[in-house]
């Protein structure tokens, strides 16, 4: 890669920004997403709502934000081995209930 770089005249650095862009904008959203659900839950978590009943309702609509973005992304789960045959219809059976 450093023989491009010279090559070209341009840096290591923006070489792998050439090459690595639309991973690291991947990355970000997956994070964007993560972050997303994890403060979503603490947020239903901590709060002391009027009718408990909403807790219960809002943890149902997170289960339900975070299957759909399982659906969505799980490409990445697949690559690093976290996911398995058949862990996919998993996500697509729970989110039908």
């Amino acid at each position: 890669m450093l023989k491009l770089a010279k090559n070209r005249q341009e840096s290591s650095k923006v070489l792998q920004n050439e090459r690595f862009s639309q991973e690291l904008a991947g990355m970000t959203e997956s994070h964007f997403m993560y972050l997303s659900f994890i403060f979503f839950k603490k947020h239903i978590e901590q709060t002391v709502f009027q009718d408990p009943r909403i807790k219960t309702e809002l943890r149902k609509l997170l289960a339900v934000f975070g299957l759909e973005q399982l659906q969505t992304n799980s490409v990445p789960l697949f690559e690093s081995g976290y996911f398995k045959k058949g862990h996919y219809a998993m996500v697509v059976e729970a989110l039908k209930r």
